[in-house]
């Protein structure tokens, strides 16, 4: 008949599991909030950017043949980037950002007063959105990457 060992160390292994699964479960917690935050900002901003072109369309020169229909491909573009927030919206239950209404007025000023400024301010504005949001996706690449590494 074999003796039970006493284990004294049983506790402090117990206690060092739940600290480490409280600091994954943590850490999950915080993507989690971070995918959150970085969907629905980058669903508004495709949104935003919807809503540009559609005014910037609506209130271009119908004689502008060519800018109209590179306008129409870059919207039909920002609908498929709009699409895909939106239902990673819907599949991981995030919430759109409050603020929705306001930007949206917002972006149709914008692609309104553009397009009666003409078709350089047009492109200029569009230029900008489009370096801003390709700076934006980049910090979050670098921010996913920090977080896998």
């Amino acid at each position: 008949m074999s003796a039970v060992r006493s284990r004294p160390w049983a506790p402090l292994i117990g206690f060092f599991m739940a600290q480490i699964s409280d600091s994954v479960s943590n850490l999950f917690d915080a993507i989690e909030m971070e995918m959150d935050r970085m969907i629905r900002v980058n669903l508004a901003g495709e949104q935003a950017a919807v809503d540009i072109l559609k005014s910037q369309i609506a209130s271009t020169d119908p004689s502008a043949i060519e800018s109209l229909q590179n306008l129409h491909h870059m919207l039909d573009q920002e609908m498929c980037h709009l699409n895909y927030f939106q239902d990673q919206i819907r599949r991981h239950n995030y919430r759109p950002t409050i603020l929705s209404p306001v930007w949206r007025v917002v972006a149709n000023g914008v692609g309104f007063v553009t397009a009666k400024f003409g078709l350089h301010a047009v492109g200029s504005v569009i230029d900008g959105i489009e370096d801003t949001i390709e700076h934006h996706y980049r910090s979050q690449i670098k921010n996913c990457q920090y977080w896998m590494s």
